[in-house]
């Protein structure tokens, strides 16, 4: 009796968890830039074409590090050479390094401090519409997680990155 007890709660646990497994992270499918800035937000940021303006554009002018996204704080620089996906049971995970410019300008106009962070995603396919989920956004120095609130202020920042860390991981060749 004793050892059927103890299986059935192991069987509710797993259960539990293949559930929980399923819903994990935030939507962002149809989190798109709205268009305007909100205080606050972070919005999604291209590289200027302008070769004038490099240094706003990319981290101290290196163009492994262009701008992924902008807040009133300052920009936002992706590390394309950390983009990796993996595919696991039809579900692709990617992930990409970013850094968080602040603390003023150098000599140059570049920020003077760069904060990192990891964001990572997944995507699958879902009655033939593509998901894409915001999973977590953690600096991988100090472990803190910023991950609600990364979703609380978003406005298009973070389906923008997905595809980036997709472009750059060479994942996107894969999705439609």
């Amino acid at each position: 009796m004793k050892k059927s007890i103890i299986f059935l709660a192991f069987l509710v646990i797993i259960a539990s968890l293949s559930v929980a497994n399923a819903n994990v992270g935030y939507d962002i499918t149809n989190k798109d830039y709205s268009g305007t800035y909100k205080a606050g937000c972070t919005v999604p940021k291209s590289p200027n074409s302008d070769s004038s303006r490099v240094k706003e554009n990319y981290m101290y002018g290196d163009y492994n590090f262009p701008v992924a996204g902008v807040t009133e704080y300052g920009a936002i620089f992706l590390d394309i050479s950390s983009c990796s996906y993996y595919v696991d049971n039809g579900v692709a995970y990617v992930s990409c390094l970013t850094y968080y410019g602040s603390g003023g300008s150098d000599g140059n106009g570049n920020a003077a401090k760069h904060s990192p962070k990891t964001f990572k995603f997944c995507t699958y396919k879902g009655d033939g519409v593509r998901i894409i989920k915001f999973l977590s956004a953690v600096n991988p120095k100090t472990g803190a997680d910023s991950t609600a609130d990364a979703y609380k202020w978003d406005n298009g920042f973070l389906k923008s990155l997905f595809w980036n860390a997709a472009y750059y991981s060479e994942l996107s060749q894969y999705l439609d």
